[in-house]
């Protein structure tokens, strides 16, 4: 439950952000969306999938049983997406449009985090299964 309110968290901050882009951007020639074209629509998309998908998570989660590597595996990319959202407008503010590699840099550096520690999570998952396994294989060798 805990996943939920970090994700309406951030996403809450969204409404904000676009206020604050839509103030710096006012007397501005170009949109954002002509300065910084990639990271407005990855703003966009994000933001999208993520409320829809954590809105899906909860219903499929509160009436049936979800195996919990899935789970996982969809929580953790609802996560990522809520974090990317607003992290794309915060880097539309700060971030110079000529030294918009600098956003995309850090925007693969966070999708090699999540998917880093949900590898490691997964892979003590398979590692606790394994030995597991392998104790009862020892010890049906044992039964003989």
């Amino acid at each position: 439950m805990l996943h939920y309110v970090k994700c309406g968290i951030l996403l809450s901050i969204y409404g904000p952000l676009i206020g604050v882009v839509q103030v710096k951007f006012q007397n501005n020639s170009q949109t954002p969306f002509e300065t910084h074209n990639m990271l407005m629509i990855m703003s966009v998309i994000a933001f999208s999938t993520s409320t829809l998908l954590a809105f899906r998570l909860f219903i499929y989660t509160t009436t049936t049983k979800l195996p919990s590597i899935y789970y996982t595996i969809v929580s953790s990319v609802v996560f990522f997406l809520a974090v990317l959202a607003p992290l794309s407008l915060v880097l539309v503010l700060f971030v110079l449009p000529r030294l918009v590699w600098i956003g995309y840099t850090i925007v693969c550096v966070l999708f090699v985090t999540v998917v880093t520690y949900n590898f490691m999570d997964y892979k003590s998952l398979l590692g606790n299964r394994a030995s597991a396994t392998w104790k009862v294989i020892k010890w049906l060798k044992m039964r003989r």
